[in-house]
């Protein structure tokens, strides 16, 4: 018991740091669960304002797991940019490397098969994606 005795604090503080380790990386896993959800090829389904719905299929969202963004009209017209997620506040921004403007999207929902995303701005313009792959 004498011999332990010594070792005590140095155990103490080695259980205190694994637990801090392995609750720092839980954090950060996750953290990227929003980020890790949203990576994927996405059509727009709908487009929907308080002023009137639309629909246009052809222009894709392609979120990939290295932040890198194309998105723009299928098949040839795809503009490159970043994005990034606030997974506490549920915002994607998106900077587009072409003019560098950068615009911020609310997750209203994501599931396996639909994102609908909402403009931060006056007009409201909510845009409803379906998965591609």
């Amino acid at each position: 018991m004498y011999v332990l005795r010594p070792l005590a604090p140095s155990l103490l503080m080695l259980f205190i740091n694994a637990v801090q380790l392995c609750t720092s990386t839980a954090a950060v896993a996750q953290k990227k669960t929003l980020h890790r959800k949203l990576c994927g090829t996405w059509q727009v389904h709908q487009l929907s304002s308080p002023q009137q719905p639309l629909n246009d299929d052809s222009f894709v969202l392609i979120l990939n797991a290295d932040s890198s963004v194309r998105q723009g009209f299928l098949p040839d017209a795809l503009i490159n940019g970043t994005w990034t997620v606030n997974e506490k506040r549920r915002l994607l921004t998106i900077r587009d490397a072409m003019t560098g403007l950068l615009y911020t999207l609310r997750v209203v929902s994501l599931t396996d098969s639909s994102l609908v995303l909402q403009q931060l701005n006056p007009y409201d313009l909510t845009i409803h994606y379906r998965r591609l792959r």
